[in-house]
C-alpha cells in the first residue's frame, strides 16, 4: 500500500522488485512472473499472436488471465458500486436537508 500517488515514470509491474516495464495502471501489480533473465529483467515473456509459447509465457499468461484480469474487473466493479452508493447517500442527505428547510 502506497501512502502517496504514483508518479508517471514509476514502475507499476513488479516481480518482488519493480520491473522496467511501462504501464498506465493507477496501481501496482506484484506477482510471481517468470522472467526471461532474472538478472536483467527487461520484459515479461508473453505469447503474442503468431508466436510459439514456452513454459514461461504460459505461466505469465495464466497469471494475467486467471488472477490479475479478474482482480482488476472486481476492483472496477466494487469501486463503481461504492461510488454509486456514495452518490445515492449524498442525494438522500440533500433531500432530507431540503425537506427540513422547506426548500
Amino acid at each position: 500500500c502506497l501512502s502517496r500517488p504514483l508518479r508517471t515514470e514509476e514502475p507499476r509491474i513488479c516481480c518482488f522488485m519493480p520491473l522496467p516495464i511501462t504501464s498506465s495502471l493507477p496501481f501496482l501489480i506484484n506477482a510471481n512472473f517468470c522472467l526471461s533473465d532474472p538478472t536483467a529483467p527487461g520484459r515479461l515473456d508473453l505469447v503474442r499472436p503468431g508466436s510459439t509459447s514456452n513454459s514461461k509465457s504460459d505461466w505469465n499468461g495464466l497469471i494475467l488471465r486467471n488472477i490479475i484480469e479478474p482482480l482488476i474487473c472486481t476492483l472496477i466493479h466494487e469501486q463503481s458500486a461504492a461510488l454509486q452508493a456514495f452518490r445515492c447517500q449524498k442525494s438522500a442527505n440533500v433531500a432530507v436537508w431540503a425537506d427540513r428547510e422547506g426548500v
